[in-house]
């Protein structure tokens, strides 16, 4: 009975279906927008898109986030932003989403590449209506991409915003800051090493003692 009871324990331990993911906020340590440009220094802002109708002046934006404190393996994640309260939708906003393999130090210092905010690898999209509230939550899910590229980091982290063809006048998050911006994750913890092994070790001594009886 007690050999039986202690297989199950150790099978629950090791099998992935039993571990439950759970949920992780990380606000952005920072976010900021660059135009054509340069850095967009006015405001510390998530801005992205097009706030006014000139095709010459797109904002592309990023958000920070540390993930030093994640132990464990992320099995989804969304980006949250608030739509703050200026807006300046005309029309709606697509935006598609991307990591950045550039310097963050260059970026938050705002010497970074205005390129370099659309031309990595898309970790997902999403539209937002004209028609969408102010100060409201917007949710968007990342990909298995971007999963991948979050397991891989123990630190910093930054992920660009832009829109996949630039439109006048739609434009959003214009009046978002950091604390606007938040990353939700499903974490699967690890069990721990040594726990394994205190359980591998308790399983070998019932096991010898039952064959004892035996």
């Amino acid at each position: 009975m007690k050999l039986t009871l202690l297989i199950a324990v150790i099978g629950t331990l090791f099998s992935g279906g039993q571990m439950h993911a759970a949920p992780v906020s990380l606000g952005a340590t920072d976010v900021g927008s660059y135009t054509q440009h340069g850095a967009f220094h006015l405001r510390n802002e998530y801005a992205v898109g097009s706030f006014i109708s000139n095709p010459n002046f797109e904002f592309r934006d990023y958000a920070i986030f540390d993930l030093s404190g994640i132990n464990g393996t992320i099995t989804s994640a969304v980006l949250r932003a608030n739509s703050g309260g200026d807006v300046g939708r005309f029309e709606d906003v697509t935006i598609s989403f991307h990591s950045y393999a550039g310097s963050i130090p260059a970026l938050t210092a705002g010497t970074a590449n205005f390129g370099d905010l659309a031309s990595g690898n898309v970790y997902g999209s999403g539209t937002v209506s004209s028609g969408f509230p102010d100060n409201t939550d917007i949710d968007f899910n990342l990909n298995a991409v971007a999963l991948i590229d979050l397991n891989l980091s123990s630190g910093l982290i930054a992920i660009a915003g832009s829109q996949p063809v630039a439109t006048n006048s739609a434009g959003v998050f214009g009046d978002t800051p950091a604390s606007g911006v938040t990353l939700i994750l499903d974490v699967k913890a690890v069990p721990e090493p040594s726990s394994a092994i205190l359980l591998i070790a308790a399983a070998g001594i019932v096991t010898r003692r039952s064959r004892r009886k035996t």
